[in-house]
């Protein structure tokens, strides 16, 4: 877990220094200026907020200190479109970070829901070099909304399938993670009420790139 600190930290205070050598006229930067570097920072220290944000949630749980404050949402407003907001700053290149489905009002836990959605699309982010990344709402009936998080990344192997959701569970040892994100999801939703699961028959439809789909 050290390395998930360390690293973004890392660059961030190289960030810090650039700008600082900036600031006393030292080096120029005429292509970017010090926004990138700003942008950086902003990235690095958000990611760590997170992973340690997941950890004291996953350890409430174990205590039986998590608290659901339930209010009126509207799914788009409120969560998905938010999300796609913050996320689309976060990743560069050829993928498009989508909302579709019908809006739906949920009497739910705002934040913890968009916690979960949160996570979701950030693993998707780490797996995803082009194509898409989708939330889609589906109302059902009255009583049952489904929200699932699809994407056009490299897909869960078969041998991943078991322990999808376990505490300390990484999709694949090439890309940085705390294995920590669908452990908490999982804790959230049950928490909720609800259930939470990989779509084994999904394909993204781009040759190459299987894709996965979180229901």
């Amino acid at each position: 877990l050290s390395h998930e600190i360390r690293n973004p930290l890392s660059v961030a205070m190289e960030a810090a220094q650039a700008l600082e050598a900036m600031a006393n006229g030292l080096v120029a930067d005429a292509e970017h200026g010090g926004a990138s570097y700003l942008q950086l920072i902003r990235r690095s220290i958000t990611y760590v907020v997170d992973v340690l944000t997941n950890m004291l949630d996953l350890n409430k749980f174990s205590e039986g200190k998590i608290v659901m404050r339930p209010e009126n949402c509207s799914i788009h407003e409120d969560i998905l479109i938010p999300t796609r907001e913050m996320m689309f700053l976060s990743k560069a290149g050829n993928v498009s970070v989508e909302v579709v489905g019908q809006d739906v009002g949920l009497y739910v836990d705002k934040l913890r829901l968009k916690q979960i959605v949160t996570n979701l699309v950030s693993n998707a982010i780490k797996y995803t070099t082009e194509g898409f990344i989708k939330m889609e709402v589906i109302a059902e009936d009255e009583r049952q909304v489904v929200i699932t998080v699809s994407d056009s990344g490299i897909g869960v192997k078969t041998s991943e399938y078991h322990n999808l959701f376990s505490r300390w569970e990484q999709l694949g040892s090439s890309i940085n993670g705390a294995g920590i994100g669908l452990c908490l999801c999982k804790s959230l939703v049950t928490a909720m009420g609800g259930d939470i699961s990989l779509n084994k028959d999904y394909n993204s439809g781009i040759v190459g790139h299987p894709g996965s789909q979180f229901v």
